[in-house]
């Protein structure tokens, strides 16, 4: 193991070399380099994982990454497509790589102007459809229950079914979504307010297919963790993400009471900017 030496101690020895013949210099120069340069250099800690909150793998095989945005949206990419669910279009985000913006209905958009670009493909709501049409945008498309919809990026493709719902107590409608890539890999897309009864018939009409849940995403909405835990112990995903931490959540109460439930999967709480690889 090199000893460590500072600075002056280091340039005392290259003056040292003086004594030796230009050849013997050489060497001795590379001896010095190799072993006394990695010993002056300081030593610079990496910052911790906090591994709870990072997910395991939980996949043998990868297919894309999901980004957690501000506001509880989310961005999914996969191979070559991107697919990005609630994005605040006020913001400046960059959606030029965008291939589709799915909108559940529980980002408000009567008053906001929308920064992308014309030829966007957009799937929403019909009651907000005209608020998407009215700024210009010419692909927009609603999903009726029960129907399966295809989206397409050159050679890789998903499918995508939707449910709409009137969750009591809200203005509108919401629309929960269930996305199947050409992998298999599917995931459950949350809107918040819906309620495990409500989701139950459109669960067991994915269940009838024969598919199941990989990742389930929880946009929060709720003021108690109840419903949250009541559709997480409904749907039975390999991994239920929590996004935001605008409401607290206590998650060791959350994985008891799953725990109660028979629930085998992983439960995490996430923050923007964090990512889940698929």
């Amino acid at each position: 193991m090199a000893r460590r030496v500072g600075p002056k101690q280091f340039h005392r020895l290259m003056r040292s070399l003086r004594l030796f013949s230009p050849r013997d210099n050489i060497f001795l120069s590379v001896i010095i380099c190799l072993f006394l340069i990695p010993a002056c250099t300081p030593t610079i800690k990496k910052p911790a994982i906090e591994d709870h909150k990072i997910p395991p793998a939980l996949f043998d095989k990868t297919y894309g990454q999901l980004i957690i945005l501000s506001q509880g949206g989310v961005a999914i990419q996969y191979k070559g497509m991107q697919i990005v669910v609630d994005p605040n279009l006020a913001s400046e985000m960059d959606f030029s790589l965008t291939d589709y913006l799915l909108f559940t209905g529980r980002t408000p958009l009567s008053h906001m102007r929308i920064h992308v670009r014309p030829d966007i493909k957009i799937i929403c709501p019909d009651w907000i459809k005209s608020t998407f049409m009215k700024s210009g945008l010419r692909y927009v498309k609603s999903l009726s229950d029960g129907q399966t919809l295809l989206l397409q990026k050159e050679t890789y493709h998903a499918f995508l079914k939707g449910v709409t719902l009137s969750p009591a107590g809200l203005n509108g409608n919401l629309t929960a979504y269930f996305l199947e890539f050409d992998s298999g890999r599917t995931f459950f897309l949350d809107p918040g307010a819906i309620s495990a009864d409500e989701l139950r018939d459109f669960l067991y009409g994915v269940r009838d297919d024969g598919k199941e849940i990989h990742i389930a995403l929880h946009m929060i909405a709720e003021k108690t963790q109840n419903s949250l835990l009541d559709k997480i112990a409904l749907l039975q995903p390999r991994l239920a993400l929590i996004s935001g931490d605008e409401i607290p959540i206590d998650l060791s109460l959350v994985k008891a009471r799953l725990k109660e439930e028979l629930f085998e999967g992983t439960v995490f709480q996430l923050r923007p900017s964090q990512v889940i690889r698929f």
